[in-house]
């Protein structure tokens, strides 16, 4: 499923006063970390992650692959902050009006 740009618009909209519940440090994404996010998807539907790469080039990258490997949709990458979107989580999250 991907997003249309109105849905990508609203989960910028919600993710906007969340805190980073992820932060991927010097070890980069590691099977600890894709089960915690895969969790935090079930839960929330809608997740900040805080990624230590190098530029956004490299955050994007690492934000693609974490997406990949749990089955989200990226909404937006700003700076090292990356907002992934699954349908299904149990706090109710949608991004449709």
């Amino acid at each position: 499923m991907s997003l249309t740009p109105r849905q990508r618009q609203r989960g910028k909209a919600l993710a906007h006063g969340l805190s980073p519940m992820i932060h991927l440090g010097q070890n980069g994404l590691t099977a600890a970390v894709t089960a915690k996010t895969e969790a935090l998807l079930k839960v929330h539907g809608l997740v900040k992650v805080k990624i230590s790469a190098e530029g956004k080039a490299g955050a994007t990258a690492i934000a693609e692959q974490l997406c990949a490997a749990t089955g989200a949709e990226l909404v937006s990458v700003v700076g090292k902050t990356a907002v992934l979107f699954r349908v299904g989580g149990d706090g109710g999250a949608t991004l449709d009006d």
